[in-house]
């Protein structure tokens, strides 16, 4: 038969008294120091993952916002141009037109200078013919009388070609 040796019964009895004891005070709040740390990694992973889902929101939200800025930057660059093409053409237009007003104003002027000096060019020639009048017909010509024979004389010499 089996020869049950107390030492060894006392070394299971031991044991499994190590063993609970070891349960209830080591293993348990191991155990419950483990779940709540597993619990507070969950929770920190899900809010880092509504904290991702918020971000990525965010970004997208940002990301059409500048894109709506963008456009409205575009727009507004567009608008710019469209405003300068105006004014341009406008000032085109006016200092067009200035000089077409100067020119005709110079061209006027002109017209005006030349029957000045064409007046004053036969109020010449009516001297000179007056004196040569008077030099080779050695008297003295009476003055308005002649005077208006030669202008008579002068502007049909001047209407013709």
């Amino acid at each position: 038969m089996l020869n049950l040796d107390w030492s060894i019964i006392w070394n299971i009895v031991n044991i499994l008294v190590l063993f609970l004891l070891l349960k209830h005070f080591l293993f348990g709040p191991i155990t419950k120091m483990m779940e709540s740390r597993t619990a507070e990694i969950e929770n920190n992973l899900k809010d880092a993952e509504e904290k991702n889902r918020k971000a990525e929101a965010l970004g997208a939200e940002y990301e059409k916002q500048l894109a709506d800025a963008q456009a409205e930057a575009a727009k507004l660059v567009q608008e710019a141009k469209e405003r300068g093409q105006k004014e341009y053409d406008e000032i085109l237009k006016n200092a067009d037109q200035d000089a077409r007003t100067a020119a005709a104003r110079a061209h006027t002027q002109l017209e005006l200078d030349r029957e000045q000096m064409l007046r004053q060019v036969q109020g010449n020639m009516t001297e000179l013919v007056l004196a040569a009048a008077s030099k080779l017909s050695q008297k003295e010509m009476d003055g308005e009388a002649d005077r208006r024979l030669v202008d008579s004389f002068l502007s049909e010499v001047g209407e013709k070609p």
